[in-house]
């Protein structure tokens, strides 16, 4: 009985040393075909840091709201500031016209935003030589793919732009009127009706 026994156990013994190589084998194989799979793509930044779909993302959701602004544009300085922003539309007008660019669906819709973002007036009575500081600044902030900043900016300045045309509502001019007859005073209305008109 005890030699049967002994010799059971030397068997079981043998068979798990015969299966321990073909498990191995089947990892080294699980392993080998893992690491011959190609890993997958990084995508590449195609703008400062930003990669292509952070812009298109970026340009559509701007392009959504930005249709919805004030006018506020100043004219295109000259010199170098404004060479800059002809150049930049030049070359998105390149990628338009070429196949072989991620950037091709998008580059008109950037050339859409650009007015909106690059040549927005810092304030009512702002002369040309700011507009001229503020293009060379934004203009870098645009090449290097610093859209958050160009955005909040408009932004602030569309905000400010809102509340000063609130003042020319029919509302507004309507307590106005009333409140200089009141007051016994002759209300300008050629002038009134220029001011209302003028934008």
């Amino acid at each position: 009985m005890f030699s049967c026994r002994k010799k059971q156990a030397i068997s079981s013994s043998q068979l798990s040393q015969m299966q321990l190589p073909v498990q191995n084998d089947s990892n080294d194989s699980q392993a080998t075909t893992t690491s011959d799979q190609p890993a997958p793509p990084t995508a590449a930044p195609i703008w400062g840091q930003l990669i292509y779909e952070d812009v298109r993302l970026f340009f559509d959701s701007a392009y959504e709201e930005i249709v919805f602004w004030c006018r506020n544009l100043f004219m295109l300085p000259s010199g170098a500031a404004g060479k800059k922003f002809v150049n930049e539309i030049t070359r998105l007008l390149d990628i338009w016209n070429s196949n072989a660019m991620p950037m091709k669906k998008n580059a008109l819709k950037g050339i859409m935003i650009m007015p909106a973002l690059l040549l927005q007036k810092p304030s009512f009575k702002s002369k040309t030589k700011e507009h001229c500081q503020c293009l060379e600044r934004r203009m870098a902030l645009w090449i290097e793919g610093d859209f958050d900043a160009l955005l909040r900016e408009s932004r602030t300045i569309q905000t400010k732009l809102c509340s000063y045309n609130k003042n020319d509502d029919p509302e507004h001019l309507a307590k106005a009127f009333a409140k200089l007859i009141l007051q016994g005073k002759r209300p300008d209305l050629g002038e009134s009706y220029h001011f209302h008109h003028r934008h």
